[in-house]
This record gives structure tokens, sequence and C-alpha cells, in this order.
């Protein structure tokens, strides 16, 4: 598979997993009064990071449509990626600030979550610098498929968490 074909993958699934968090999140918050912030906090890092994972596949794309020499193409697409995942990263650590200070588990779920943005983002910045990487797309997909990863886990949490959370409901009433 080409590269440009991959990322024309990803796209498709950036925007696929965003659809389907919106589908979602409307169907378990028809009938609900109470929000919690930690759902919306989640389906707002789903919604942006799958989008940014989008428009990060985009630029290469957009850029080879130009005939830019394939250097640098990547150059710019990862200087482009590591802004884009350095906002992502701060947006998330900023909405998820107060959900996860209530619990450790979680607080060292997204801890271990930034490490890796970290390293990525770091893998990225080299790249466009050209000193551990030599401009190629390699670590623009890593950036991609962290972020598609990111969105995945809070996807997988925004489903499954509110069911989870009724068992409990109905298991605890059942011990009553």
């Amino acid at each position: 598979m080409e590269i440009f074909d991959l990322l024309l993958v990803c796209i498709e699934v950036s925007i696929a997993l965003a659809g389907f968090a919106g589908i979602i999140s409307s169907f378990q918050t028809r009938d609900i009064t109470k929000i919690r912030r930690g759902n919306v906090a989640g389906l707002t890092v789903i919604v942006q990071f799958s989008l940014l994972a989008a428009l990060v596949c985009a630029v290469p794309i957009l850029l080879n449509t130009f005939v830019i020499n394939y250097e640098t193409i990547w150059l710019i697409s990862s200087v482009f990626t590591s802004i884009v995942l350095a906002g992502g990263a701060y947006g998330c650590m900023k909405k998820m600030s107060i959900v996860i200070a209530k619990k450790s588990f979680t607080r060292f779920i997204f801890a271990l979550l930034q490490g890796m943005g970290y390293l990525v983002a770091l893998a990225i910045i080299l790249n466009a610098a050209d000193l551990v990487f030599h401009r190629e797309p390699g670590p623009l997909i890593a950036g991609v498929f962290y972020a598609l990863f990111v969105a995945g886990y809070m996807f997988s949490r925004l489903l499954l968490h509110p069911l989870w959370r009724i068992v409990d409901e109905q298991e605890a009433a059942l011990l009553e």
C-alpha cells in the first residue's frame, strides 16, 4: 500500500470514528437530564483527535498534488503535525484535568497516554529537524495512529462506561 493510500484510509477511519461517537452520544444523552463532565470531555477528545488526525493526513496529500519535493512534503507535514499534536494534547489535559484528578487509575492511564504522545511528538520534531529520522512519513504516521488510538480509547470509554455504571447500580441494588 502506498503511503498516500494509507493516509486516505486514515482519513476515512478518523471521520467514521468521529461520526460514530456523535451517534452514540446522541443516543446516550437522549433521556438523561444530568450529563457528566467526563462524558462530554471524552466526546470532545474523540471528535477533536479524530478530525485532527484527518487534517494531519490531508496535508501531505494536498502538498503532493502541488508536486512538491518528497522531503519537503514530510518536513512541512511534520512541523504541522507536531503543532497539532501539542495543541491536541494540551486541550485533552485541560478538559480532562478535573475528571482525572479524582481517580488514580484514570490519572495513570492519561499520564501514560500523554507520555506516549510526547514521545511521538518528539519523533515528529526530530523528523522535521532531519536528526534521527530523515524527513520520512513514518513518524507522521505514528502520530496519526497515536491520535486514532486515543480517540478509539475514549470512544470505548464513551460507549462502555455508562453501561458498566448501570450494571454496577443494578448489582448494588440486588445486594441490598
